[in-house]
């Protein structure tokens, strides 16, 4: 289906007297949303390090709308950003055909004609063309589900990458509308081997390493264990600045993807539970329980199961289950 049917059936238009007395359609949408797209075509992409990233949902193999989820600050945007600079450079796709909008931009209106209007805009501007629309944080716009099945489903030439926070969406969280039609991409802060290589240092072989190296590579893993593998933090050299912005992490983690989103009232308890977590060479939710009663904190073992769930939604926390080939003995 033709993408300028869109430009006929603009809802929502306002007529208004234009400045030569005759009265013309005014879309308030378009204005700013112009704006945006054309000084995404200026300033491009920023400077970014390249992480490994699955060369198949570059090449457009498989067609399906690409939903980037992960714990927050893992580096979803930037992972954007390296598909974006891929699709030009490597598969030639023009400047033009690729469009990035970030709808946490302080200019940008949270309401559904954000997206109605965006590709009449775009035809306006470029005309009809392949477009790969890259929509960063696009929960944010009432009824997005609905326009990304409706755009999928008509324009087979149109390629759809998105990105949601993990305070309101993960990859078990899709739309019911968008299943079956969507491809979750769950990204994760740096590997050892993405962490050495943003520090300058390519793994080798062990039998390659000489003692110098060897004994590098053990100073970057004790980095690597100490720090973790965040991007921001990894490329912060500050000890200090490191557990100031890891600490911002974990309050906003708890805070805003877990207590504000499942609706816990009770943070400081969330908090206690969290930092025994951490804390913890392995995890017992009756041994949890028990201590956590010892304190005076009133608390049943069914919330603290629910709190170990949401930990795993949000990409906090990730738990191996005890093995035994008796599953009665499993927990």
């Amino acid at each position: 289906m033709a993408i300028i049917g869109l430009l006929l059936d603009r809802p929502h238009a306002e007529i208004g007297l234009d400045s030569d007395r005759t009265y013309k359609y005014r879309y308030p949408v378009v204005g700013y949303m112009r704006d945006l797209i054309i000084e995404w075509q200026d300033l491009w992409i920023p400077d970014y390090r390249p992480r490994k990233i699955n060369s198949t949902i570059v090449d457009g193999d498989i067609r399906k709308i690409l939903l980037f989820t992960g714990c927050r600050r893992a580096g979803k945007t930037y992972l954007m950003f390296q598909m974006i600079d891929e699709l030009h450079r490597m598969n030639n796709v023009e400047k033009k055909d690729i469009i990035y909008i970030n709808y946490e931009d302080e200019r940008m209106k949270w309401e559904t004609g954000v997206l109605t209007e965006l590709l009449p805009t775009l035809v306006e501007l470029y005309g009809e063309r392949d477009y790969h629309l890259f929509l960063d944080e696009i929960h944010h716009i009432p009824k997005w589900d609905r326009w990304v099945r409706r755009v999928y489903d008509r324009y087979k030439n149109i390629s759809i990458y998105l990105t949601s926070s993990s305070s309101k969406l993960s990859s078990t969280e899709i739309p019911g509308s968008l299943r079956g039609r969507t491809l979750a991409y769950e990204v994760f802060p740096l590997s050892f081997r993405e962490f050495a290589s943003f520090k300058g240092m390519e793994l080798e072989e062990p039998e390659r390493l000489t003692s110098i190296k060897r004994a590098n590579l053990k100073n970057l893993l004790n980095n690597y264990l100490d720090f973790g593998g965040f991007p921001e933090v990894v490329l912060e050299n500050s000890k200090r600045r490191k557990k100031i912005i890891i600490q911002d992490y974990f309050r906003t983690i708890i805070t805003l993807d877990i207590c504000e989103r499942y609706g816990i009232s009770n943070t400081p308890l969330m908090h206690e539970y969290v930092k025994f977590i951490v804390d913890q060479t392995y995890h017992s939710t009756n041994k949890t329980y028990n201590i956590l009663k010892s304190r005076g904190r009133k608390v049943g073992k069914e919330t603290l199961l629910n709190y170990t769930h949401y930990l795993e939604e949000v990409y906090f926390t990730f738990f191996l289950e005890i093995y035994s080939p008796n599953w009665t003995f499993a927990f």
